[in-house]
């Protein structure tokens, strides 16, 4: 098992950039496991825009 540090891109309203930590087998792995959590649009209903996943970037790794 592996902890993948993983740098992801949004483009939107505003371009975000977010870091995790993932724990995964392999990097394909990890990829799934984010594609999930942040594959689809993510709507922000309070100030009204909208979030889109657009690059997964891996940073580096940690073998447990």
């Amino acid at each position: 098992m592996k902890s993948y540090k993983i740098k992801l891109f949004f483009t939107g309203d505003e371009d975000l950039v977010k870091t995790e930590n993932i724990e995964a087998e392999n990097p394909f792995e990890a990829k799934e496991i984010l594609l999930k959590k942040y594959g689809a649009i993510k709507p922000r209903i309070e100030d009204k825009s909208f979030e889109i996943l657009s690059k997964i970037e891996i940073l580096g790794y940690t073998i447990l």
